[in-house]
């Protein structure tokens, strides 16, 4: 492959919900390319994209996959993304580095959650893009219905083409750019037929697209105002602002498994779509927030957006050049951390198939191996040129678990594990919570968790369990307390002696652990009176009913004994861990649980099993709001209530729902809820 500047590349993210056809449309625009001789099927496990173990046996993209090749005289940068709310990590990576996006939507089932999803992070980050119906050869397809469906649910839809028959039979597209039916054969070979019945409608639909295309400039809509139409001149310069803009977002029609459709697209796509560098990539040069234009001149700058750990190759590392140009053997800094890497070969990609690169441009895509001490979302520069690129914010984890090896001695094996894994897929995270004593994964879903695994027993052959996570609930008092404690010990030498005189009541929510002293004339000096509140602490994380963390209680020490010899500051901390435990369960002790906010997006059709099953969970329903044609569902759900919740939703819906959740409050334990969970720590207790 040839090496390209900026002018001539185009970086384009193919995204969408699952099952809209992404790796067909990829296997196809390879094949229309010249990079492979035919179509590979997912069933055949022999697409490009989909090229590792994981995929074939789920049939299905997990991993955003490279694939580089030329057209019209572009380089084409196009990251096949997977179309699950699992991997949406993958897709948010991949709209990070790119500047188009290609959204493939389902014919029959129209824009869905993830089409949502994707949408708001292109709008967020303000991509051209455009649409694709794809799979037109399918049966029960409702091109017109999900056509309206596309234009309600987001701005700037502009239909350029529709399909004259749909089903086995499509091959046939008009084009209202063209103004010409496209005929494809088998080989996606195309020629062009007039319009002869059609061209009212396409005279129509021309007119429409001209008045979307005016409204993308002020000088045009008031020629298009005078005139009621614009000289093509006009037409092509709109189209182009409008694409820009996100104004104008054409629609096409495709079918990727006959050809049919995809060189339209990919022909626009290199006519009409932006270069690398019409927006700024934000970054930081020290503590300073810049803007970093695109620019062959000056320093290097460049981030690692995903990171491959490759059996036999080791850790290769996919990265987007924004200024400068980088050669093998340069030596450059990661900006993050400061440490010196030698760039070693560069590649061009093609699914697993790599190319020798003799050197990158600002603006391209590519792949290296082997940097010691960098990974995703890390930034490499100059030295003495040191700016870090804005990372790639991962979407905030929806579940969680608790896990353990199941052998004891692979506990470091399994954290050095998912520690190398992490840095392929930073949209988990693994932390040991030592309130809870358990290893806590969290991350976008269940299927997410076991790739993770399985991924882990490949690589380092430890076998880890999923068990349920403890929940951190809080416990707290609502009433009163007067408690006097003696310690006293005589063991045959020096003896142990302190007396503590305390009240203890509720504190203000929020307010934690207060320790008072109202001790007059000396009865307990101030370094047993530390001491006595040294050993009530201890109690505050080991708590006293339930094991769990003690909050918002205010103790009050007003009186005590010492003794001339045998008190001491142990003695002091016995007592006051003695004196808690009595004063807190004699003030109507209660657990508080952790609530949180739940926010699910779901179609019409599956509200009512949601909400009735958030109800079944102990959820209090906040609100409802329309989303294009899902529904925006607000609750707070306790978080022991919650585990497994993504599962039982994707199941519930078909997968057709996403949600989030984030922490609200703490309230107060129903009894029942109290009761069981007093009961079942007791009993652990009583078993230890």
């Amino acid at each position: 492959m040839n090496v390209h500047k900026a002018e001539t590349i185009r970086n384009i993210a193919l995204v969408g919900h699952e099952s809209t056809g992404k790796t067909m449309f990829t296997e196809a625009m390879l094949k229309l390319a010249g990079e492979i001789n035919r179509l590979g099927s997912i069933e055949g496990h022999n697409t490009v994209s989909d090229y590792t173990v994981f995929e074939h046996e789920r049939q299905k993209s997990v991993f955003a996959t490279l694939n580089q090749f030329e057209w019209q005289g572009c380089k084409l940068n196009v990251l096949d993304t997977p179309g699950f709310s699992d991997f949406y990590g993958e897709v948010v990576a991949s709209l990070h580095v790119c500047d188009i996006a290609v959204v493939l939507v389902s014919p029959t089932n129209g824009p869905e959650v993830i089409t949502e999803m994707v949408m708001e992070t292109v709008d967020a980050r303000s991509l051209p893009c455009l649409f694709v119906f794809n799979g037109l050869d399918k049966d029960h397809i409702r091109f017109e219905e999900e056509l309206e469906n596309l234009k309600s649910a987001f701005k700037g839809v502009a239909q350029v083409q529709y399909p004259l028959a749909t089903g086995e039979s499509f091959s046939r597209i008009v084009d209202v750019l063209k103004r010409k039916i496209l005929v494809h054969d088998a080989e996606g070979k195309v020629r062009e037929e007039e319009l002869g019945g059609e061209a009212g409608r396409v005279d129509e639909l021309y007119s429409a697209l001209q008045e979307t295309v005016a409204e993308s400039d002020d000088e045009l809509m008031e020629a298009f105002l005078e005139n009621l139409e614009l000289t093509e001149e006009q037409f092509q310069l709109g189209l182009v602002k409008g694409i820009r803009a996100g104004t104008v977002r054409p629609v096409f029609c495709s079918a990727a498994r006959k050809l049919v459709g995809v060189g339209r697209v990919l022909d626009v796509l290199a006519a009409h779509y932006p270069a690398p560098g019409l927006l700024p990539f934000p970054g930081r040069k020290g503590s300073e927030p810049v803007e970093v234009t695109l620019s062959e001149d000056g320093g290097v700058s460049a981030l690692v957006f995903k990171t491959v750990n490759e059996m036999h190759v080791g850790e290769l590392s996919f990265f987007r050049m924004q200024t400068g140009a980088v050669r093998p053997g340069d030596e450059l800094v990661n900006a993050h951390n400061s440490n010196a890497e030698k760039i070693g070969t560069l590649f061009s990609v093609v699914g697993k198939t790599r190319k020798d690169l003799p050197e990158v441009h600002a603006g391209d895509l590519a792949c290296t191996v082997k940097l010691r001490s960098t990974h995703t979302n890390d930034s490499l520069c100059n030295k003495g040129h040191l700016i870090e690129l804005a990372p790639v914010v991962f979407p905030e984890p929806v579940m969680s678990t608790a896990i353990e090896p199941e052998k004891a001695d692979d506990d470091e094996k399994m954290s050095s594990g998912l520690t190398l894994i992490h840095h392929e897929d930073p949209s988990f995270s693994v932390r040991q919570d030592s309130e809870l004593h358990q290893t806590i994964m969290a991350g976008l879903g269940e299927q997410q968790f076991n790739l993770l695994l399985e991924k882990l027993e490949r690589r380092s052959g430890v076998k880890v369990k999923l068990i349920k996570p403890r929940v951190p609930y809080r416990e707290t008092i609502t009433g009163n307390a007067d408690v006097k404690v003696r310690h006293k010990k005589q063991t045959g030498g020096a003896g142990q002696f302190a007396e503590v005189w305390v009240r203890m009541k509720a504190g203000e929510r929020g307010s934690g652990f207060v320790f008072k002293s109202e001790v007059v004339g000396g009865a307990v000096t101030i370094p047993f009176q530390q001491a006595t509140e040294k050993g009530m602490r201890q109690m505050l994380d080991e708590g006293i009913i339930s094991g769990c963390r003690v909050e918002d209680v205010e103790v009050t020490i007003y009186d005590g004994k010492m003794h001339p010899v045998d008190s001491k500051e142990i003695a002091f901390m016995i007592a006051g861990k003695e004196a808690f435990k009595q004063g807190f369960l004699e003030c109507k002790p209660i657990l508080l649980e952790p609530i949180w906010e739940v926010e699910v997006k779901v179609p019409d059709e599956f509200m009512g099993d949601v909400m009735g099953d958030l109800s079944s969970r102990r959820g209090k329903i906040l609100g409802m709001d329309s989303a294009g044609k899902n529904q925006l569902i607000k609750a707070l759900v306790p978080l022991a209530e919650l585990f497994g919740y993504a599962t039982t939703l994707r199941s519930m819906t078909s997968g057709r729902a996403t949600h989030r959740r984030k922490f609200d409050h703490y309230e107060k334990c129903p009894p029942d809820v109290q009761t069981r969970v007093v009961e079942e720590y007791q009993a652990e207790k009583a078993n230890s």
